[in-house]
């Protein structure tokens, strides 16, 4: 409560008091986290992306090997907004960075980071006139035009785009400071780095570059594969260590959606790095979406797709399934590097978008299926389904994509990893899933002002308003089951749920739950005909 200030002549008194009632916003849901090789951009550092040309700017244009730049584009095509990217690295190789000296100078440049991309940038150097105006701040701590030179750096794609930079006044004096050509390369450029102003004998450089003075980098190299099991890089164990791989998603405040491609387009995830990766989005709240296997088409044509089908499940199957989802078949579409050719991709790129786009019109409550879940850019789907050949995969929890012909390609299931009829999850469902997570993550954001605070009866009251209330917005949007808020959800905090034993340990409890609403898969109508002159 405002300290109220002395009262001192008979009359009327405004107050202004604060608001001690806590709400509840409810956290992004369809932010998608990419990780796998790209052809350039910084190597395990997760960078936000708003679309896809965002992508190309950060980390280059499609690439054939690699398969990640592929899902991000479908990714965005599909109605996802924002994501976040890292790229992964593999370097057998003695060096992966392009790199070459100046003429005229011992100083060595280098691209901002590893692979082929390197080799297409070039520098030229110029010198100011000797009568140059020099800037204020350079010229007041003694440097003169002698001192200083400009790069002009230019870097070529692989489609002849060009991308140029202009750096001027670096130099390589002591007194320079900011304006030293390691220093002001790494604060304005975004092609290339000056390792050090040291020679090979570690003494300072202080020859400025040739006037006129031309470089092209070489040397660089693309990552190599990084195999089925990703190289390492998403042991889950070691990933808060390392901040390699899944490690640098930790520096990502909320993800929803993991999508890891297979790391070519012939290749696979081994399943055991599939069961990291689900781990880890248990620890994240998020949900890992997972290509099929390449053999299961071939095991649905000779008529195995059962056996194959359970044995694939069986192999992804973990404690962390939950905050799994398998979508089968892989999509084809046509490939600009190909010239239009229809290719096989996987799908997980697609499927983050479509979630993506149904969480923006009707909440993560709705099941990303059915007839509005279009996927978009497809051409053919790898494998046409039949209602027998769905009917085998939603029994295992694998989720279909259909082609309706008019209707188009869609999903046509919303079953997580544990979705299996035997099994009889409470998680069955990948909307009532993602709904709960929703739901922990908002919640255990929004509570965080709890703490210190203290534990008696008006702490827990102002607990059940603010949740209560945080539910009910969710219950007027459709989100839960029931007539009633009484029926939709509960939520109790009181000396029932903390005991004078949690208030000693300074533990308050509070106790949440929902009725979900489940997605309608199966629709039964029953139609009778009625004789005629029959009431």
């Amino acid at each position: 409560m405002a300290v109220r200030p002395p009262v001192g002549y008979p009359g009327v008194y405004v107050e202004e008091e604060p608001d001690r009632d806590e709400s509840i916003p409810g956290v992004p849901t369809s932010i998608a986290a990419f990780l796998g090789r790209t052809s350039r951009g910084p190597v395990n550092g997760p960078v936000l992306i708003l679309g896809y040309a965002d992508f190309e700017r950060v980390f280059g244009d499609l690439h054939e090997d690699m398969t990640l730049a592929y899902a991000v584009r479908d990714f965005f095509l599909n109605g996802g907004e924002q994501a976040y990217v890292v790229r992964l690295f593999k370097d057998e190789q003695d060096s992966d960075t392009a790199r070459g000296v100046l003429p005229g100078s011992p100083l060595t440049l280098e691209a901002a980071h590893p692979g082929d991309w390197g080799n297409r940038i070039t520098v030229e150097v110029t010198h100011p006139a000797a009568d140059a105006k020099v800037p204020h701040g350079l010229a007041a701590r003694g440097l003169t035009a002698d001192d200083l030179f400009d790069l002009a750096v230019t870097s070529e794609n692989r489609k002849g785009r060009k991308s140029r930079e202009r750096i001027r006044s670096a130099s390589l004096h002591e007194d320079a400071r900011h304006n030293r050509v390691d220093l002001l390369l790494e604060q304005r450029s975004t092609l290339v780095r000056c390792p050090g102003i040291e020679d090979d004998s570690g003494a300072r450089i202080t020859t400025r570059p040739a006037d006129g003075a031309s470089l092209t980098l070489s040397g660089g190299c693309d990552s190599d594969p990084l195999g089925e099991d990703l190289a390492g890089l998403m042991d889950a164990d070691a990933h808060a260590a390392t901040k390699i791989g899944l490690g640098a998603l930790d520096d990502v405040d909320v993800f929803n959606l993991l999508v890891v491609p297979p790391d070519t387009r012939t290749g696979r995830i081994a399943p055991a790095t599939y069961q990291q990766m689900m781990r880890y989005c248990e620890q994240r709240r998020a949900v890992c979406l997972i290509d099929p296997e390449p053999g299961l088409v071939q095991a649905a044509e000779r008529g195995d797709l059962g056996a194959e089908g359970r044995a694939f499940i069986d192999s992804l199957m973990n404690d962390a399934a939950a905050n799994g989802a398998v979508y089968f078949p892989r999509v084809m579409a046509p490939d600009p590097l190909r010239a239009g050719k229809v290719s096989v991709f996987p799908a997980g790129g697609m499927i983050a978008g479509v979630i993506a786009r149904t969480d923006a019109t009707r909440g993560v409550w709705k099941a990303p299926a059915g007839v509005e879940a279009v996927l978009e850019g497809v051409a053919e789907l790898e494998l046409k389904l039949d209602d027998g050949l769905n009917g085998v995969l939603n029994s295992l929890g694998i989720n279909a994509m259909r082609d309706f012909g008019v209707t188009g390609k869609v999903v046509w299931g919303a079953r997580t990893l544990r979705g299996a009829d035997e099994l009889g999850d409470e998680w069955r469902y990948l909307p009532v899933r993602r709904l709960a997570l929703f739901l922990e993550e908002s919640l255990f954001r929004g509570t965080k002002w709890v703490v210190f605070e203290p534990n008696d009866e008006n702490l827990w009251a102002r607990l059940r308003l603010s949740i209560a209330g945080f539910l009910t917005g969710l219950f007027r949007q459709g989100a839960f089951q029931g007539q009633t808020q009484h029926e939709a959800f509960f939520v109790r905090c009181d000396a029932t749920t903390t005991t004078p034993d949690d208030i000693a340990s300074g533990l308050v409890n509070v106790l949440v739950g929902f009725a979900p609403v489940k997605p309608a898969e199966f629709v039964i109508l029953h139609l009778q005909q009625k004789a005629g002159g029959a009431s």
